[in-house]
């Protein structure tokens, strides 16, 4: 299935997966897919990068196609599907490149405040079926919130490193998927209990130094 969601038929492929009508919501054509979240966690870097591979190719066309995907059938186990297989590159599409093999961000990501068009689209893709946003949605806020805590602890521990590269890269990439979400979801999005709306701060004082 690797080269075939790969290869230069992919994006059609993906389009008839989605476009169709399936009578099982989805669940055959998503189960082309189950073998992605499993690989991409495997300690054989061919097989990694196979599924890092497959999930860029599905994420460019949920990304790129997210207007025309608007008038999809419903499919819901294959939106699930989708969510699930690109859940272990949530940190790569903010520039975190641990344990994500295959896998590139969608946009150009320069500086903090660099666009971050085709990720949001990603995103607002996915609200094509509640089931699949919310587990998207949850895992962005618990990636963000794991980058946020690294920092903290790191710099508990010795207050020099809120400067360095390295350790700044956890509150860019924090900053980078909170602010994702939050442009993705609509303004009059409901929040849910126990949640607050996520905020966008793009500077902070360690994101100033040189």
């Amino acid at each position: 299935m690797w080269d075939a969601i790969t290869g230069s038929g992919g994006a059609a492929l993906l389009s008839d997966m989605t476009m169709y009508p399936w009578d099982d919501g989805g669940r055959r054509a998503g189960d082309l897919l189950s073998w992605i979240p499993d690989d991409a966690q495997s300690p054989d870097r061919f097989v990694a990068e196979r599924a890092g591979q497959s999930a860029l190719a599905v994420a460019t066309f949920l990304a790129d196609k997210r207007e025309a995907l608007a008038e999809a059938p419903p499919n819901p186990i294959l939106w699930q599907s989708f969510a699930s297989s690109l859940v272990p590159y949530l940190g790569a599409l903010v520039g975190d490149d641990d344990g994500s093999q295959g896998f590139e961000p969608l946009d150009a990501l320069e500086s903090i405040e660099s666009p971050v068009t085709r990720t949001v689209g990603l995103f607002r893709a996915m609200m094509k079926n509640s089931e699949a946003n919310e587990t998207f949605i949850d895992a962005a806020t618990k990636r963000a919130k794991a980058y946020q805590e690294a920092f903290a602890n790191a710099v508990s521990k010795d207050p020099r490193l809120a400067g360095t590269n390295d350790t700044r890269q956890w509150l860019i990439q924090a900053v980078r998927l909170r602010g994702v979400v939050a442009k993705a979801e609509p303004a009059n999005t409901p929040i849910r209990d126990g949640q607050r709306r996520p905020t966008l701060k793009l500077r902070s004082p360690w994101m100033l130094r040189s």
